[in-house]
C-alpha cells in the first residue's frame, strides 16, 4: 500500500437518498453449501488455468469438448459398422478381428472408447461446474433439465456399447441388466432365463440393444439443442485449436494403451476378474453388491432430486432488468450483449425520436446486470443496483478520501465477506471493496469518472475464464476495457494502466495480486515455458479421465460353483367342484350345473437335496390374471468345489405329496462353474455343465 494514501477504516457515509453499494445479499444455507463446493472446484480450475493458455483451458469450454468428443465418438463408432457384426453368435469374434487390425479398425475402436469417456468426464466437470455455480435456478431451469436428460442418455449409451462387445465384462452387464429389469413387471418371464445358457441367449434381444445404442445418439442430439436454445452465442463445439488438441490426445492414448476386451462371454463360467470402466459401469457395482432395488431407490431419488432442482426455493429471487424508456436511445447494444437472449427491441411509447426501445422477457432474464454495463445511457440495469446511483456513492466516498483504490469483486466467485459499513475486506486490503453481480455489469463510464476524479487505481476480480457465472461477463469486460466492443473504455479520458483485471483462483492469490497492483509491480509472467505447462496439463487432464477406466474389479459371487435351477411349466388344472342341492338352488335356472370347473393351475412345487440335504422346497405359484399360466422358478444355489450328489423333484398336481418328475446326477464342480439345470414340458430336465 503506498504510503501517501490515507488510512482505512472510517464508515462510508452515502448521500442523502442513495443506498450504500458495498451491502451483500443474504445467503441460505443451500447456497452457502454451493459455494463451499464451488470454492473447491475454483481451486481445481484455478490450478488447470494457471497451465494452459487462457484461450485453449479446457475448462473454459468443458460443455463444448463434450460435445466434440461425443462427435467423435459418433463417427469412429459409425465407420466400426464396417467390421462389427451384431449378432450375439458373432459379437465377440467380430470384436477379436477388429483387435487384429492395430492401425485401422483397432485404433478406431480405441478412439471411440476414449473419446466416449473424454466425453462422460468433461460432462460430468461441466455438470459440477454448473451445479455448484448455482447455474439451474430460474430461466436456466430448461439448460439444467435437457442437461441432466442429457447426461442420463449418454450413460445408457455407454452401457449398451460395452454389452455389445460380448466378453465376460458384457455378460456381467447382461446379467445384472437382467435381474433389475425382473424388478419391474414388465416382461411375463423373468428376463434372466435368458441368460442362463449361451443357447437360450435371445438374438433377437440382442439386435435391440445394438439398435438403442445407435438410435439413442439422435435423442441426445435433441436434448443439446434444447440445452442450447435459450443461450446467445453458444459455443457447441470446441475450437479448431482445442480439436486438433483432442485427437491428438485420443490418438496418442489409443496407440499407447489400446482397447481390449476381456475373455469370451460364457454363461456356464461365473466371471473371475475383468477391467471395469467405472464412468459407464458403476451400476454393476451398485446391482451386485448392494441390489437392484437399492439400485433402483438411489436412481429415482437421483432423478427427482436433480429433475426438480430449478424449482426448488433455496435463495430470494433476484428481480430481473429493467428498462427505462425515457433513457433508452435504441442503441441495441444491450440486445447485443445479453448472454440469454432475453432482451429484444419492440415499438416505443413515449415521443421520442428513435426506432424502438428495449424490453426485457422476465422469464429469459437471469438478472446478471451484464445489460447495465453494455448500456451508454444507463437506461438498462437490475433494479437492486442502478448504475447512476451507484456511481454517485462512488465518488461521494471518494470526495471523502481522495485517493482511494477501488476493487470491483464478483460477488458469485470471490465469495468475499465485505463491511457494508466500511466497504472493508480483509481479503483486500487497501481497497473500498465492492461487489457485484457480474463484472460484466461494471459500467466503463464508472471507471472513468472514479480515475478522472482521482481514485488511486480499480481493481476488477472476476470469474477464471469460462467459469464465469453468467458466460461471457469476463469476456465482454476485457473486450471493453480493451476497446473492442461498445461501450469502450475511453482512454484518451482515463489512464488505462491504473485498471487490473484478474481471474480468481482463490483468496490467497488474490490478496498476492492485490497486494502486487497496489505497490504498482506489474503481472508476473510463468517460469514455466507454455509447451511444458500445456505438455503437464494434458497429461494430468488424461489421467483423470483414464485413472476409472481400467480398473479391476471381482464380481460379488467369488469364485464358488453355482447351481441353477429353473423352469416354465403348468401345473394340473383345477380338478371341477360338485355343487350341492343347496348351492344349486342359490344360483339362476340358467346357470345350474352339477360340477364347476375354476380357472387355474396348481402351483409348481420344487425341491432340490444335495448330498443328502435339503436346500430348497418351495410351491411356486401360476402366473396370469386368473392364475392360469404357467409357473416359472428360478433357483441359484451356491455350493462348494468338489462332488456332489444332486437330486431333484419337480410336482405339478394337485397333490402336495406327488412328485412326478425327477433327476439325479453326480456333479464335480470346479472354482467359477455354473450348472445350469432347465426343465420345459417337452424335453423334461436338461443338464448343462462346462465341459472339461
Amino acid at each position: 500500500m503506498s504510503a501517501d494514501l490515507p488510512a482505512l477504516g472510517q464508515p462510508f457515509s452515502p448521500p442523502e437518498n442513495i443506498s450504500s453499494p458495498f451491502v451483500q445479499e443474504e445467503k441460505t444455507r443451500f447456497e452457502q453449501f454451493l459455494e463451499l463446493g464451488n470454492r473447491v472446484y475454483l481451486l481445481f480450475h484455478g490450478f488447470i488455468s494457471r497451465l494452459y493458455p487462457p484461450k485453449f483451458n479446457p475448462l473454459a469450454q468443458t460443455g463444448a469438448i463434450a460435445n466434440t468428443t461425443f462427435i467423435i465418438a459418433c463417427i469412429s463408432g459409425i465407420l466400426l459398422l464396417i467390421w462389427y457384426k451384431p449378432s450375439v453368435h458373432e459379437a465377440y469374434s467380430s470384436m477379436e478381428t477388429i483387435s487384429g487390425l492395430s492401425l485401422t479398425a483397432g485404433l478406431l475402436r480405441s478412439i471411440h472408447r476414449y473419446s466416449s469417456d473424454g466425453c462422460m468426464f468433461f460432462v460430468v466437470l461441466h455438470a459440477i461446474q454448473m451445479f455448484f455455480g448455482n447455474r439451474f435456478k430460474g430461466a436456466r431451469w430448461l439448460g439444467w433439465v435437457t442437461g441432466v436428460g442429457a447426461m442420463t442418455l449418454l450413460w445408457f449409451v455407454g452401457w449398451t456399447g460395452y454389452w455389445l462387445v460380448w466378453d465376460e465384462r458384457a455378460q456381467m452387464i447382461a446379467t445384472t441388466s437382467a435381474k433389475l429389469l425382473d424388478m419391474v413387471p414388465i416382461f411375463s418371464d423373468p428376463l434372466s432365463r435368458s441368460f442362463l445358457v449361451d443357447g437360450t441367449i435371445n438374438s433377437l434381444f440382442f439386435f435391440i440393444i445394438f439398435f438403442l445404442h445407435m438410435l439413442v445418439p439422435l435423442s441426445i442430439g435433441g436434448a443439446l439443442w434444447l440445452h442450447i436454445v435459450r443461450l446467445s452465442r453458444p459455443k457447441f463445439l470446441a475450437d479448431k485449436k482445442t480439436t486438433y488438441w483432442i485427437l491428438a490426445s485420443l490418438l496418442l492414448v489409443s496407440l499407447i494403451l489400446p482397447a481390449t476386451a476381456e475373455a469370451p462371454a460364457q454363461m456356464l463360467l461365473s466371471p473371475d476378474r475383468f477391467s471395469m470402466d467405472w464412468w459407464y459401469l458403476t451400476p454393476v457395482w451398485i446391482i451386485d453388491r448392494l441390489s437392484g432395488g437399492f439400485f433402483w431407490v438411489l436412481f429415482l431419488v437421483m432423478g427427482l432430486v436433480l429433475y426438480s432442482l430449478p424449482f426448488w426455493r433455496t435463495g430470494r429471487k433476484r428481480a430481473p432488468a429493467m428498462v427505462t424508456e425515457s433513457r433508452c436511445n435504441a442503441c441495441r447494444k444491450c440486445v447485443m450483449d445479453c448472454p440469454f437472449e432475453a432482451i429484444s427491441m419492440v415499438p416505443r411509447t413515449d415521443d421520442k425520436n428513435f426506432e424502438g426501445r428495449s424490453l426485457v422477457d422476465p422469464e429469459r432474464c437471469v438478472a446478471c446486470g451484464i445489460c447495465a454495463g453494455s448500456c451508454n445511457s444507463a437506461g438498462i440495469g437490475l433494479p437492486s443496483v442502478p448504475v447512476i446511483p451507484q456511481r454517485h456513492a462512488l465518488e461521494s466516498l471518494l470526495e471523502q478520501e481522495p485517493g482511494a483504490w477501488f476493487a470491483f469483486v464478483c460477488g458469485e466467485s470471490t465469495q468475499l465477506k465485505i463491511d457494508p459499513e466500511s466497504a472493508l475486506c480483509k481479503a483486500l486490503p487497501g481497497y473500498r471493496v465492492m461487489p457485484v453481480t457480474c463484472i460484466g455489469s461494471i459500467h466503463m463510464l464508472t471507471l472513468e469518472r472514479l480515475l478522472r476524479r482521482g481514485a488511486g487505481g480499480i481493481l476488477i476480480a472476476g470469474c477464471g475464464s469460462g467459469s464465469c457465472k453468467y458466460r461471457e461477463g469476463v469476456n465482454l469486460t476485457e473486450l471493453r476495457l480493451q476497446g473492442a466492443r461498445n461501450p469502450i473504455f475511453r482512454k484518451e479520458r482515463a489512464d488505462i494502466e491504473k485498471i487490473r483485471q484478474i481471474a480468481f483462483q482463490d483468496k490467497r492469490t488474490l490478496r498476492r495480486e492485490a497486494a502486487a497492483f497496489l505497490r504498482g509491480e506489474k503481472e508476473r509472467a510463468s517460469r514455466l515455458s507454455p509447451l511444458l505447462k500445456l505438455t503437464l496439463a494434458t497429461l494430468l487432464l488424461i489421467g483423470l479421465t483414464l485413472l476409472p477406466v481400467n480398473l479391476p474389479y471381482q464380481p460379488a459371487v467369488g469364485s464358488k460353483p453355482q447351481l441353477v435351477v429353473s423352469f416354465k411349466h403348468a401345473g394340473a388344472e383345477k380338478e371341477a367342484h360338485k355343487l350341492t342341492q343347496e348351492e344349486l338352488e342359490k344360483l339362476p335356472m340358467h346357470m345350474r350345473q352339477a360340477e364347476v370347473k375354476e380357472r387355474g393351475h396348481a402351483p409348481v412345487r420344487l425341491r432340490v437335496v444335495v448330498d443328502g440335504q435339503e436346500i430348497v422346497n418351495k410351491a411356486y405359484s401360476a402366473g396370469g390374471l386368473m392364475g392360469d399360466g404357467s409357473s416359472v422358478a428360478l433357483e441359484t444355489l451356491p455350493l462348494e468345489v468338489g462332488a456332489h450328489h444332486v437330486v431333484v423333484y419337480l410336482g405339478d398336481e394337485a397333490d402336495e405329496n406327488v412328485w412326478n418328475h425327477q433327476t439325479e446326477k453326480h456333479l464335480s464342480l470346479a472354482e467359477f462353474t455354473r450348472c445350469v439345470l432347465l426343465f420345459d414340458k417337452a424335453n423334461g430336465f436338461t443338464w448343462h455343465m462346462k465341459e472339461e
